[in-house]
C-alpha cells in the first residue's frame, strides 16, 4: 500500500504534468531556450518547512524546460511506474520519464517548483535543518547521463540563493545519490526551484529513459522518509 505522502506526490505529478509551466516570455534573458514563463497572480505568502523535505509532495511538478514543452511525443511522464522497482520500497512505485525525441532545441528538462508554476513571482519556501539532498535514480539501460539541478530560478522579483548544478552517469540498478547543500542556513531561505532534471541530446545519442524516486531535503544523519 502507498504511504500517505508519496501517495499524494504522485498524485500531484499526475494532475500536473498536462498543465506544465513555464516562465514569462519576456524575462527569458538568461534561462535556457525555449522556457516561456506565464504571468499569474501573486499572492506573496511563504511558507517554512524542517527537514526533511519530501520534494515530490511539497513541491509541484509543473516546470517544463526545453523539449519538454512540446509534449509527449518528445518526453513522456509516467508518475506511477511499477517496473523494476526500487528494493525495498514499500509502494513499488517511481516517476519514470522517456525523452523520446528532440527538437531544435536538443535538450529537455523538468522543474519541482513552489508555488504552482511558479518562476520568480512569488516568494518560495524556507527549508530549515536541511544539509543535503537525496534521491533514487536508474537508468533504463545504464550510461545515461543527466544533470541534476537544485536553484537557479532567478529571472524575476523573487530569486533562488541557491544554484548548483551536478552531471551523474546512471546505471540500470537503483542507486542513492546526494547533493551536499553549502552553507544551507542562507541557501534555503527561499527555495522556488527545489529540483531539477536537464538531459542533452548530444549525451544521450540513443534516447533516454530514467527514473526518479524519493527526491528529499534532509539533514546530515538523516536518511530521508521511506
Amino acid at each position: 500500500m502507498l504511504s500517505r505522502v508519496k501517495y499524494l506526490g504522485i498524485l500531484m505529478i499526475t494532475l500536473l504534468i498536462s498543465s506544465a509551466c513555464q516562465p514569462e516570455e519576456n524575462n527569458t534573458k538568461n534561462l535556457p531556450p525555449s522556457i516561456t514563463p506565464s504571468p499569474k497572480q501573486s499572492s506573496k505568502n511563504s511558507r517554512e518547512l524542517p527537514a526533511p523535505v519530501d520534494v515530490t509532495f511539497q513541491f509541484i511538478p509543473c516546470g517544463a524546460m526545453g523539449d519538454a514543452m512540446l509534449g509527449e511525443n518528445y518526453v513522456k511522464i509516467t508518475p506511477n511506474a511499477s517496473e523494476n522497482p526500487r528494493p525495498g520500497d514499500t509502494d513499488n512505485r517511481s516517476v519514470k520519464f522517456e525523452y523520446k525525441q528532440t527538437s531544435k532545441d536538443k535538450w529537455a528538462g523538468w522543474y519541482w517548483l513552489y508555488p504552482d508554476c511558479n518562476w520568480g513571482e512569488e516568494p518560495g519556501t524556507k527549508i530549515t535543518g536541511a544539509k543535503k539532498i537525496i534521491f533514487w535514480a536508474r537508468g533504463e539501460r545504464g550510461g545515461e547521463l543527466i544533470k541534476i539541478k537544485v536553484g537557479g530560478v532567478k529571472e524575476q522579483e523573487y530569486k533562488d540563493k541557491l544554484d548548483l548544478i551536478k552531471q551523474f552517469e546512471l546505471t540500470n540498478k537503483w542507486q542513492e545519490y546526494t547533493i551536499n547543500i553549502p552553507n544551507p542556513d542562507k541557501n534555503l531561505e527561499n527555495v522556488i526551484g527545489a529540483f531539477a532534471w536537464i538531459a542533452e541530446k548530444e549525451s544521450n545519442p540513443q534516447g533516454l529513459v530514467f527514473y526518479l524516486d524519493e527526491i528529499q531535503y534532509v539533514g546530515q544523519e538523516e536518511n530521508g522518509l521511506r
